[in-house]
């Protein structure tokens, strides 16, 4: 059955806050929003095979996976060569399920989904890259229609936060930080608030953040058992991932206060952050040891990307085709020559990719069985890599990516990837071989990405209901679109018929 097209739905995104740190706080009485959401809801788990965190938000509103889309990462192969370019979002293969809403009749209202850029010619508004801080190439601030954009700066006023606390240092003054990210929090509710009142509007997505950067930045501060926690900090400014938290529990509870009958409420973690406890620098040091190649050739790239981290953020666009041109200067060469070579990749996993003969220009391994034993053994050896200091593994699994993907762009994406166990500090690994590898100093990113989401469909008065079964990320866009009448034509995701019935 559809739901009747009278009925609005609003989606508020929550980016990057972990479902574990909103049930600690919601265990200790200071999440009263976030409670009345959870005991009111349909909940389902989400899961994003092959679980890259960089493919969260494109996966879920493209309704397709990166072998369809194109995307894995901001910086990626180009496909024939041995050379990186950044990921520019307006090359999306697959166009974002709101713009099916909107050829459909359906007038839509978008703010600020990560990854994705303004649309021309919507039946609605949208907003990008407005008030999230997870900008990459070419991702100024734009809209649809081009003039919302001045009534955003006068009505809303301009970005509390620092760009600047983005950078290699991370937040000069982690108070200041996280004051800031409150501001941004409540100048977004009012923006929100004031589109609920209007009339007119038949699906709305609406992403807050701010978890997202607080996390990464401040997680030392919110977990004492993180080898940088500093608890004199802590016991001065707080924790201001729980700030955070309590403003977007506000906020939350605003927004839920706003609701009536014609409008259908969802919340979407898209995924989490726990402790940076990973080995992602020194993937391609280990896999040049495992070749007897030439070792620390990738020192230099690591220098760089040191001096990359201590530049101010407001300086990066216009130096971003120099450090490219540098980058491949140092890694081509070198990458052609080696059976395997890392790749870019977020720093919850691990990017491998195989010299194919007659993908790369100047292939080493044949496909078919030999590509396949090969990807065998490049997993056994990196599931022998252990931590150094503790003897424990520190590779949960190694993915082959043509397993969970397939489509016309799977010649940009890597071949295998390296997921990391995350549960202790990792200083330097060992496995035998290759004798001892240590880790880089460690930078100010204190958190990295975890794969577990959660969608909840708020029916206040009905009581909890948790799906017992993941929902594929490809698959939420699908059914939110069948609940308004329409189809996505040409992606991979399916309607959930258990999703469509909570909606309906």
């Amino acid at each position: 059955m559809v739901a009747d097209r009278k009925k609005r739905m609003l989606v508020i995104g929550m980016d990057s806050l972990p479902p574990v740190v909103v049930e600690k706080f919601m265990s200790e009485g200071l999440l009263p929003s976030f409670s009345r959401l959870c005991d009111d809801s349909v909940s389902f788990g989400t899961i994003n095979p092959p679980n890259l965190s960089e493919t969260v938000w494109p996966n879920y509103f493209t309704a397709s996976g990166p072998g369809h889309h194109g995307r894995y990462f901001n910086s990626q192969i180009v496909p024939g060569t041995y050379k990186t370019r950044e990921f520019d979002n307006k090359t999306l293969r697959v166009d974002p399920y709101w713009r099916a809403l909107s050829d459909a009749g359906r007038r839509v209202f978008i703010v600020d989904v990560p990854k994705s850029y303004a649309l021309d010619g919507l039946n609605g508004v949208q907003v990008a890259n407005w008030a999230n801080h997870d900008q990459e190439k070419d991702a100024g601030f734009e809209t649809w229609p081009i003039d919302y954009k001045r009534r955003l700066i006068t009505d809303y006023g301009p970005d509390p936060v620092s760009p600047d606390d983005f950078g290699g240092n991370g937040p000069a003054d982690q108070a200041v930080f996280a004051d800031a990210l409150v501001s941004n929090i409540k100048r977004k509710t009012r923006l929100l608030l004031d589109q609920m009142m209007i009339e007119g509007w038949d699906h709305g997505l609406f992403v807050y953040d701010d978890a997202h950067p607080v996390c990464h930045y401040a997680w030392h501060l919110h977990d004492p058992e993180h080898p940088d926690h500093n608890s004199e900090l802590a016991a001065t400014i707080g924790d201001p991932i729980k700030r955070t938290c309590l403003a977007l529990d506000d906020a939350l509870g605003q927004i839920m206060a706003r609701l009536d009958a014609s409008t259908q409420l969802l919340v979407f973690l898209s995924h989490g952050i726990g402790p940076a406890y990973h080995a992602s620098y020194i993937v391609d040091e280990i896999l040049r040891r495992f070749q007897g190649a030439p070792r620390a050739r990738g020192k230099p790239v690591n220098y760089l990307r040191g001096l990359w981290r201590g530049i101010p953020v407001r300086f990066h666009d216009r130096l971003l085709a120099l450090q490219n041109v540098a980058r491949n200067m140092l890694l081509e060469p070198d990458r052609r020559r080696r059976m395997a070579f890392a790749l870019p990749a977020a720093d919850d996993a691990g990017a491998i990719r195989i010299n194919l003969v007659g993908r790369e220009r100047h292939g080493l391994v044949e496909p078919g069985q030999a590509l396949d034993d090969y990807c065998d053994l490049l997993a056994s050896q990196f599931r022998s890599v252990v931590n150094a200091d503790t003897g424990n593994p520190i590779v949960a699994d190694v993915v082959r990516v043509s397993d969970y993907c397939s489509g016309p762009q799977l010649d940009c994406l890597p071949d295998l990837i390296v997921k990391w166990v995350g549960s202790e500090p990792i200083r330097a690994v060992t496995a035998p071989g290759i004798g001892t590898v240590e880790l880089p100093p460690r930078n100010s990113r204190k958190g990295s990405h975890t794969e577990a989401g959660m969608l909840s469909v708020y029916r206040q008065g009905q009581g909890p209901t948790r799906f017992p079964d993941p929902i594929r990320l490809i698959d939420i866009a699908p059914s939110l679109c069948a609940v308004h009448g329409v189809t996505l034509p040409q992606v991979e995701g399916h309607p959930v018929s258990a999703l469509v019935d909570a909606l309906n």
